[in-house]
């Protein structure tokens, strides 16, 4: 009975999981932003970085991600260099 009361758990945070809302990015919203990066606001780069890191709006690119946030950890934004920490360190593990 248990294993069936834990299945249930199981199952039913994964229906939680798949249904539950999530931020989607317009494309008015990316064209906006990709024109303030574009003329090197650090902000709009990390944002951009870190749509490309989660895939929220436009198609998932790690490598697209790192662009974009080494151009605003560059200029001095902090949550734009840990997150490019985060996805070097995560390229470094998937090296070995």
């Amino acid at each position: 009975m248990e294993q069936y009361i834990a299945f249930a758990l199981v199952a039913a945070g994964i229906i939680w999981y798949l249904r539950r809302p999530r931020h989607k990015t317009s494309i008015q919203d990316f064209s906006r932003l990709l024109v303030e990066a574009g003329r090197g606001n650090a902000q709009a780069q990390h944002r951009i970085g870190a749509m490309y890191y989660t895939g929220d709006g436009v198609r998932q690119d790690t490598k697209e991600a790192a662009k974009w946030l080494a151009m605003a950890a560059r200029q001095g934004h902090g949550e734009a260099a840990e997150l490019l920490a985060e996805i070097t360190a995560q390229g470094e593990e998937g090296e070995g």
